[in-house]
């Protein structure tokens, strides 16, 4: 006859191979199981942060060194980093220079209003100096820092602007308006509109001591008089922009 197990015999092979099964799994798990676990492992890690370019998409591992910083407070949520990498600034800029006929002034003062830097006249000249191997749009940016810059940014430009425009003499109108009483109608009427109150002082003080000091009698002397006094004018305002070329031209004229 064939030997038939007991059924308590059955019950206990049954339980050491459900008790072996649970040994092996602890001691060899499952590759499965092993896979889970790499996956876990790796989506748990630090993946270091990168800073895509908002112009040509390539991705940096840090902002230093690699995008340009703005004094402009709308850059504030991004450490004041702007989002365009230093090459594609430096591509825009050259572009720029092309679309303005190689004007750098203008290219810089366009750049710039885009990256919400102050561009005076004063910070532009001086982005110009700061460093003759450096791009004029990161020497602008270095700049900022100037005492004539500090705290300011394009908006600041555009309202000096304002106040410039606010100022200047146009007509009888606004001299009557500012109530200046060294102004007069025969100053604005003999230096012609469109400048600021303290310039037509300046003209006409230079005006009166070269004509106290040398023959004014005719209508000739009268203009080179007055023409030397204007080119005196635009030196003193180069030279206060710090553009000493133009004092160099005017000097020799």
């Amino acid at each position: 006859m064939t030997n038939v197990k007991s059924p308590a015999g059955s019950r206990k092979t049954q339980a050491d191979r459900e008790r072996l099964i649970e040994e092996n799994a602890v001691i060899n798990p499952p590759k499965l199981q092993q896979k889970r676990k790499m996956s876990a492992s790796k989506a748990s890690a630090p993946k270091d942060r990168e800073y895509p370019c908002f112009s040509c998409g390539k991705e940096y591992t840090k902002r230093e060194g690699n995008f340009p910083v703005s004094p402009h407070s709308m850059f504030k949520g991004n450490d004041g980093y702007t989002h365009m990498c230093r090459s594609c600034t430096a591509h825009y800029l050259a572009e720029y220079e092309q679309m303005f006929d190689n004007d750098g002034d203008a290219a810089v003062r366009h750049l710039g209003m885009y990256l919400g830097y102050y561009v005076s006249d004063s910070a532009v000249n001086a982005s110009n100096r700061v460093n003759s191997k450096q791009n004029r749009i990161f020497s602008l940016a270095s700049s900022q820092g100037m005492k004539q810059a500090v705290g300011k940014n394009y908006d600041n430009y555009i309202m000096e602007l304002r106040e410039q425009e606010n100022t200047k003499i146009e007509s009888v109108e606004d001299l009557k308006e500012l109530g200046n009483t060294k102004i007069t109608q025969k100053m604005l009427k003999f230096w012609g509109a469109g400048y600021e109150p303290e310039e037509y002082v300046f003209l006409n003080d230079k005006y009166d001591d070269w004509t106290s000091r040398h023959e004014c009698k005719t209508k000739a002397q009268e203009s080179i008089f007055q023409k030397i006094c204007l080119i005196e004018l635009q030196i003193t305002k180069a030279i206060q922009n710090g553009v000493t070329s133009n004092c160099f031209l005017y000097g020799h004229m």
